[in-house]
């Protein structure tokens, strides 16, 4: 308990009630932090999947990332990680999600090695891929997700709703 204990307005002499209220004031202000960062994010600009954005929302920088590589995958063997750009898939080039899916399994349904160009640090590379069967999903492919991302910014009058929405999101996924 320390020497601390010892003074009258040290929290382990505090009343249960009032040791309720500072733990819950501490929570409380994260919650509130987390609001401002995010509603900040939405007003300068901040990267989120293009599907779902509200029609408020100003887009720029629209691009095709990475969402998941299943482990043991031969995309995770290839070197694939979260958040790599897709550029290119075998000869297709790549602009929009619609178009990698399509890419990605016309590529996969040919069983064969091919390419595919992504950016990472704002480096081009090109890594090959081997489509195989994927225990885990139960089908043939590579094991990455993929989705279309945006810059969004939102007006200022969107942006604190948009921005709690984002951090019980957020709560409820952690």
């Amino acid at each position: 308990r320390g020497e601390a204990a010892k003074d009258a307005d040290s929290f382990v002499r505090a009343s249960f009630w009032r040791k309720v209220a500072i733990i819950l004031a501490g929570v409380v202000m994260n919650i509130l932090f987390a609001w401002v960062v995010f509603t900040i994010g939405f007003l300068v600009g901040i990267p989120t999947a293009s599907e779902g954005l509200s029609p408020y929302a100003k887009q720029r920088d629209p691009r095709v990332e990475v969402s998941v590589v299943v482990p043991g995958s031969p995309a995770e063997a290839a070197g694939l990680t979260m958040g790599d750009r897709v550029m290119m898939i075998g000869q297709t080039p790549i602009s929009s999600a619609d178009e990698a899916l399509a890419a990605l399994r016309a590529e996969s349904a040919r069983q064969e090695a091919f390419s595919v160009s992504i950016s990472r640090n704002r480096q081009i590379q090109a890594v090959s891929v081997t489509p195989a069967f994927i225990e885990s999903i139960q089908r043939q492919g590579i094991g990455i997700g993929l989705e279309g991302v945006v810059t969004a910014r939102l007006p200022v009058w969107l942006a604190p709703i948009e921005g709690a929405r984002t951090t019980f999101r957020t709560m409820g996924a952690i």
